[in-house]
């Protein structure tokens, strides 16, 4: 039982980022997909033909710029809080596993 807790703390992480990378991920795909049907079926519609070039530019590279963000930023949360918990589990576990709650030197 013990050892399924341990390879549960281990894995839980990577679970729950992952989905949740995914669920922002997609949050930011369906804001950028309405964004842009809304500029370009009114917004742009109102302007000159050679500010909607300018206008559709700034939207790629704000789309971009939110696409970095989130494949970026998240990987690196995961990792640190992976590593946060990995660095506790190999703490905790020995006490976990020896007997009388010891660690297998003694302390």
């Amino acid at each position: 039982m013990k050892e399924v807790v341990f390879i549960v703390s281990c894995l839980l992480p990577f679970f729950f980022f992952f989905f949740l990378r995914f669920v922002i991920g997609g949050c930011f795909f369906f804001f950028n997909f309405c964004r842009i049907l809304f500029f370009e079926f009114f917004c742009l519609a109102q302007h000159k033909k050679h500010h909607r070039f300018f206008i559709i530019i700034i939207i790629i590279i704000v789309h971009h710029l939110q696409f970095f963000t989130v494949t970026v930023t998240f990987p690196f949360v995961l990792f640190c809080f992976c590593l946060g918990g990995m660095s506790i589990v190999v703490t905790y576990f020995p006490l976990w596993t020896s007997p009388g709650g010891k660690t297998y030197t003694g302390e």
